[in-house]
C-alpha cells in the first residue's frame, strides 16, 4: 500500500468512533534526511533573510524495498487513481475496460461497518508513485514513518495504533498514545471511499509534525480505525502527507450540515503550518526517473538545475490560482519531437505546425496541475492525438482504456510551454519517460493520456521528474527549470 488520499477527504462531525488501540509499534531510526546550509544565493535574491532562526533543510527519498514493478506498476489502475483522486466518475471507456480486465478484478474489497457519513475518494495504491518515500516525525518523543509527499492533496493521513492488527501488517506506525503532545478532537472523523467500495476511515488528533529541522506542533493527523485489505498490502509505506494548498482540508471541514469541531486555524498544511520558519516560504521538487530523488524546503538549490543569468536564474515561474485546491497554472503551448528554432506565425494563434519530424502548438493555453503523487501525464485529446499520430504502431486499446505502442516503437520527446505569447520556457519530457509500462510482452502504455474528463491537466511524476520545480508558497506561483537527467 500506499495510498495517495485526495485533497477532498471529508471530515465530518458525529458520534466518536470506537478506539481500536494496539500495541505500539517501534519507529524505525530516521533515514535519508540531509542538512544543507541554511541559505543558497540563488534564493538570496528573491527572498529577504529573517531574523526569527530561519531553517532550511533537504529530505531525499528513499526506495520502497516493496515495490516490484511488474506487480505494482498498472495503466489502467494509475488511470482510475487519477479520476477517485479528483472525484471525477469514470468514463464509459474506463468501466468497460475494469469489468474486462482481469488486474482489475483481482483487487479484494472489504466492506466496512459502522454508520460514517459521507464519502471521498481515495486512490488506488497502483495508481500512486510510491516507489520512493520520504521520512516523517510525528509526536513527542518523535516517531518516524515513511510517507508520500503529494502536491495533489491537503491532508496528513497514517497508519496508526487505532488501526487493527490484522489490517497493519509490519507497517511503522504512529502511536497517539505514547505521544506526549497528541491530542484527540471530539467527535472528529474522516473517510475515504473508492466508488468501488474500498476505502479507509478514522478519527483525527493533533500533533507535532516534523519533516527536517521544520516542524508543525499542532499538526492535523488522521488516524485510520479501519483500511481495506488493498491498503494493508505495502508495510513500508504508512500513508502520507500532502503539500497542497490549505483550503483544500478547510472545505472539507463542515460537511453534511454537521458543525466540525476541528478549528479552522489548525486546517492547514503541514508546508504553510511551518512557512514562517523557513529561510524562505518554498520547497522544491528534484524528482527523478527509476532512482530516488530529493525535496527541498527554505531554499532552491541551484546546483540542481540548469542556472542561467537570466532574471530568475533559469526558472521560469508563472502564477498559480490562489482560488484551486491544487498548485493549478495555465501551460501556454505544447509540442511533440525536436525543438524548432523559427516558430511560423500559424503556430503563434495556436494552431499545430509541423517541420520536418516535429509539431509545435503555441499559445494554446490548457489550465494544468502539478501533482507529484499522481504518476500520469494527462492533457487534452488533442494533445495526446498530436503525440501518438508520431508513434508508429500506436492506438487506442479498450481493454487499457488508453493509448498503447509497440515496446520497442520510437517515442520522440514531449513539450510544454510556460509564460505568456506562447511560452517564454520549453519543458521537455523525454521520450523514453512516456513508455509507462509494459501490458502482454508486445505494448506498452503510454504514460501520456487523455484528461478531458478530468477538466484540467494533470502534470504527475512522469513530467515532474523531467524538470526541477519550485512550488512558491509565499508569492503563490510555481516555477519551472531545466536539469540534467541521469536516467
Amino acid at each position: 500500500m500506499c495510498s495517495g488520499v485526495s485533497a477532498v477527504i471529508l471530515l465530518a462531525a458525529i458520534a466518536p468512533a470506537s478506539v481500536l488501540a494496539s500495541p505500539s509499534i517501534p519507529s524505525g531510526a530516521l533515514h535519508g534526511l540531509q542538512w544543507k546550509k541554511p541559505f543558497s544565493p540563488n534564493t538570496a535574491r528573491y527572498y529577504p533573510k529573517r531574523n526569527a532562526g530561519p531553517t532550511s533543510f533537504s529530505v531525499n527519498q528513499v526506495r520502497n524495498p516493496e515495490f516490484d514493478e511488474s506487480i505494482n506498476r498498472n495503466g489502467l489502475q494509475a488511470l482510475i487513481h487519477a479520476y477517485a483522486k479528483y472525484g471525477v466518475e469514470l468514463t464509459p471507456e474506463i468501466k468497460k475496460a475494469v469489468r474486462m480486465n482481469p488486474s482489475v478484478k483481482e483487487i479484494s474489497l472489504q466492506k466496512r461497518a459502522g454508520n460514517m457519513t459521507g464519502t471521498a475518494p481515495a486512490v488506488p495504491p497502483n495508481g500512486f508513485d510510491w516507489e520512493f518515500i520520504s521520512p516523517v516525525q510525528i509526536g513527542t518523543p518523535p516517531q518516524t514513518v515513511y510517507l508520500d509527499l503529494d502536491t495533489g492533496s491537503a491532508d496528513l493521513w497514517v497508519f496508526s495504533a487505532e488501526t487493527p492488527l490484522e489490517q497493519t501488517l509490519d507497517h511503522d506506525i504512529y502511536d497517539p498514545f505514547i505521544s506526549n503532545t497528541s491530542s484527540l478532537i471530539p467527535n472528529q472523523t474522516w473517510r475515504i471511499q473508492y466508488g468501488d467500495g474500498s476505502g479507509a476511515a478514522g478519527i483525527v488528533y493533533t500533533d507535532r509534525v516534523s519533516i527536517g529541522n521544520a516542524t508543525s506542533a499542532n499538526q492535523v493527523v488522521e488516524c485510520a480505525t479501519y483500511v481495506s485489505q488493498i491498503f494493508t498490502k505495502d508495510p513500508y509505506c504508512s500513508g502520507i502527507l500532502g503539500l497542497g494548498m490549505s483550503h483544500g482540508l478547510s472545505r472539507t471541514l463542515s460537511n453534511f450540515g454537521a458543525p466540525s469541531s476541528l478549528n479552522s486555524s489548525l486546517a492547514k498544511t503541514f508546508i504553510d503550518n511551518i512557512k514562517d520558519e523557513l529561510e524562505a516560504p518554498v520547497f522544491t521538487a528534484n524528482l527523478k526517473h527509476s532512482i530516488a530523488g530529493n525535496y527541498n524546503f527554505g531554499y532552491i538549490n541551484s546546483s540542481e538545475y540548469t542556472s542561467t543569468d537570466g532574471p530568475d536564474g533559469g526558472i521560469a515561474y508563472t502564477p498559480v490560482d490562489k482560488t484551486s485546491v491544487y498548485w493549478t497554472f495555465l501551460a501556454t503551448g505544447y509540442g511533440v519531437g525536436p525543438p524548432v528554432s523559427d516558430f511560423e506565425p500559424s503556430a503563434k494563434t495556436g494552431n499545430p505546425v509541423v517541420v520536418g519530424q516535429s509539431l509545435m502548438a503555441v499559445n494554446r493555453t490548457y489550465t494544468a496541475i502539478a501533482d507529484t503523487g499522481t504518476t500520469l501525464l494527462l492533457v487534452p485529446s488533442r494533445i495526446v492525438r498530436d503525440y501518438y499520430a508520431r508513434v508508429v504502431g500506436s492506438a487506442y486499446d479498450p481493454f487499457w482504456a488508453g493509448m498503447v505502442f509497440p515496446c520497442d516503437a520510437d517515442l520522440p520527446d514531449f513539450s510544454f510551454y510556460i509564460g505568456p505569447g506562447g511560452g517564454t520556457y520549453r519543458g521537455v519530457v523525454p521520450g523514453r519517460y512516456v513508455n509507462y509500462v509494459s501490458v502482454n510482452g508486445s505494448h506498452c502504455y503510454g504514460g501520456i493520456q487523455s484528461s478531458d474528463a478530468i477538466g484540467f491537466a494533470v502534470f504527475g511524476a512522469l513530467a515532474i521528474k523531467s524538470q526541477f520545480v519550485v512550488f512558491d508558497v509565499g508569492q503563490k506561483r510555481i516555477g519551472f527549470a531545466a536539469k540534467e537527467l541521469s536516467t
